[in-house]
């Protein structure tokens, strides 16, 4: 198959907690890759056309923390970090990955808020 989730520099797999360290090892997509984002709107659009499915819960997605570089959680500009304590993680980028990773991050969560908007009203 293809390579679909977000990797490091190093080629190490990102993994997140989600709401803290509540729910861990966790992997994220690599919104650089258009076969991620052409499945992300796919499933999107499968899941809303249905009429029993309001919302995808990718609230979180659309928080401009989680992006790389946001200085939150004392990540350096080039860092994604997640988690607290023990459980913490930092992942290192490239200059050019982050750019790429942040504005495609966006469209997806942006475009998924759109079709949700007009398939559900």
């Amino acid at each position: 198959g293809k390579e679909s989730f977000l990797r490091d520099r190093h080629g190490e797999v990102v993994y997140l907690c989600n709401d803290g360290n509540g729910y861990c090892n966790i992997t994220t997509f690599d919104w650089t890759k258009p076969h991620v984002r052409d499945l992300w709107m796919e499933a999107v659009s499968n899941a809303t056309a249905t009429g029993n499915v309001e919302g995808i819960f990718a609230d979180h997605s659309a928080q401009e923390q989680y992006n790389i570089g946001t200085p939150t959680q004392g990540q350096t500009p080039l860092e994604m970090c997640n988690g607290r304590g023990a459980l913490k993680k930092c992942y290192e980028f490239t200059a050019d990955f982050k750019e790429s990773f942040n504005s495609w991050h966006t469209w997806s969560t942006n475009k998924s808020q759109d079709v949700l908007a007009k398939t559900t009203g």
